[in-house]
């Protein structure tokens, strides 16, 4: 290892290159450990740290940047943002505010607590992050080990990576430190990172949980708490894990609450961690963005394969999203496109290691097709992604789940398209879909592969429920069927017939 001078007084417990990192490194946790201990916050009096960290992880302190203001005073809310974050905005092109960033911005450089809800791809991610980096450069305060001053909270790794480039895109000349906390990767860089002292956290809640029940730090030092996706997250069975991490944070805090949506019960969820918040909706009538083109492709689903290589194949778009119901479709659709294009897949059966190479390789047009499930659903903000297809509709129930996939495309003011495969058992999830969206899609008939049964099946009208023990049977035998799900025990036999009858019809 490379030795290093020690300019640090002996008098603070530093030993010099006595103590190396090496496989026997430990933290002084239950008593093991370390020569000088010292307990950090009222609530948290066991825990503890090293004073004697080796040279290496000394934090050091990013280079000071002159920075001018770069936006006129007049009718611009970047101009009131701190000059080293206006000089990040301005090289990364923007010029004017999206409506969710003008309208967040000024209460939020108050400290307000706050509610924000617009459509997805709108810039909610900035809507957050740039005031929290104003009250840091603007508040500056040497970094502390273990105890990070801002905590984000986001329902998948794919989100919190996201939010986390946007803090280094926009803070490269703020000198903030922050780390991305989340499962599927080792805990040792995330405990690295708060031993040398960290600004900003950004997690996922079980991985978060994890450290803190492992005393790697301590949450009695955080003034700014947001929840990302707050709708996802609390439908995602995370309240639980939220109200015990709530629980740690300081009583006086900033709370900041940012979603696609925001229904009732959310908000009334969520109003039990806010005071007197400032709440700011985007176009709520309008779920979707306005200028995806969203259209309807009926087709039997022994030929979806086919259908989905004649979309690439008719297609110019040089990135494409492909979204499955299940992970073992995800990797089959991957392996089938793989052959005629360059494809790749993320679920939640891969490694976060194998994820991240894949949404690196799709961002760099090193393989146009990406084929995920709806883990990637939010989170992955890829530029110029001009085309998602829906390979299976969301599963019913989960209609908003169609809102957050189209949104992949058309972001940054943009166009783009959106495809979903419908077949004939598909009905009651597109009813949703279309519900959820207050649209009618339109149906593109125009393509080799169009099915004039699943065209009539999916918009047939459901009727008739099944019996007495499951709800909802098919509605082809709805007064026989016995499970809660679309099909039900007394339908299969009469959808076939049907079916067979249909094409001798024709």
């Amino acid at each position: 290892m490379r030795e290093y001078e020690d300019h640090r007084p002996r008098d603070q417990g530093y030993r010099g290159n006595d103590y190396r990192r090496n496989n026997n490194y430990r933290d002084n946790r239950g008593g093991r450990g370390g020569n000088d201990r010292r307990s950090y916050g009222r609530d948290r009096g066991n825990f503890r740290g090293n004073n004697h960290r080796d040279h290496y992880e000394e934090r050091i302190e990013a280079p000071q940047v002159v920075c001018e203001a770069k936006f006129a005073e007049s009718g611009n809310e970047f101009a009131k943002l701190a000059p080293e974050i206006q000089q990040a905005i301005f090289e990364a092109g923007y010029e004017t505010p999206t409506p969710i960033q003008a309208q967040s911005i000024p209460p939020l450089l108050e400290r307000k607590d706050f509610f924000g809800s617009a459509q997805t791809g709108t810039g909610k991610t900035a809507a957050f992050t740039l005031p929290i980096l104003h009250h840091l450069v603007s508040n500056r305060r040497p970094v502390e080990r273990y105890r990070p001053r801002v905590l984000i909270l986001a329902p998948t790794r794919e989100l919190c990576t996201q939010i986390g480039d946007q803090i280094e895109k926009y803070g490269k000349y703020c000198g903030i430190w922050h780390v991305c906390v989340y499962g599927g990767v080792s805990k040792g860089p995330q405990t690295s990172a708060f031993r040398q002292g960290v600004d900003v956290c950004v997690a996922t809640p079980g991985r978060l949980i994890d450290l803190l029940d492992e005393e790697r730090f301590t949450l009695d030092n955080v003034d700014a708490f947001v929840l990302d996706e707050a709708d996802r997250m609390l439908d995602m069975g995370f309240i639980p894990d939220i109200e015990r991490i709530t629980k740690l944070l300081p009583q006086e805090r900033w709370n900041l609450f940012f979603s696609a949506t925001l229904s009732g019960n959310i908000l009334n969820l969520a109003n039990r961690f806010v005071t007197d918040p400032v709440r700011v909706t985007i176009e709520p009538e309008k779920p979707t963005v306005d200028r995806i083109n969203q259209k309807l492709m009926y087709v039997e689903k022994n030929r979806r394969n086919d259908l989905l290589l004649h979309v690439l194949k008719e297609s110019t778009e040089d990135k494409v999203i492909v979204f499955c119901k299940t992970k073992a479709g995800a990797e089959r659709v991957s392996e089938l496109v793989d052959r005629d294009f360059p494809a790749v897949s993320i679920h939640g059966d891969k490694s976060q290691a194998q994820r991240d190479q894949a949404i690196r390789m799709f961002k760099a047009n090193r393989v146009r097709v990406l084929v995920a499930t709806d883990v990637a659903a939010r989170g992955l903000d890829i530029n110029n992604v001009g085309l998602v297809i829906n390979y299976d509709l969301p599963q019913a129930g989960d209609a908003e789940s169609y809102v957050h996939r189209i949104g992949r495309t058309a972001r940054a003011g943009k166009e783009g398209d959106a495809f979903s495969f419908v077949s004939a058992d598909d009905g009651d999830s597109l009813r949703q879909v279309e519900k959820y969206i207050r649209k009618k899609i339109d149906a593109n008939v125009d393509h080799p592969f169009h099915s004039d049964f699943a065209e009539k099946e999916a918009n047939r009208p459901s009727y008739g429920r099944g019996g007495g023990r499951g709800g909802y049977g098919n509605r082809y035998g709805g007064n026989r069927g016995y499970g809660g799900n679309n099909r039900g025990y007394g339908g299969r036999p009469q959808l076939r017939k049907y079916r067979e009858s249909y094409a001798g019809s024709r």
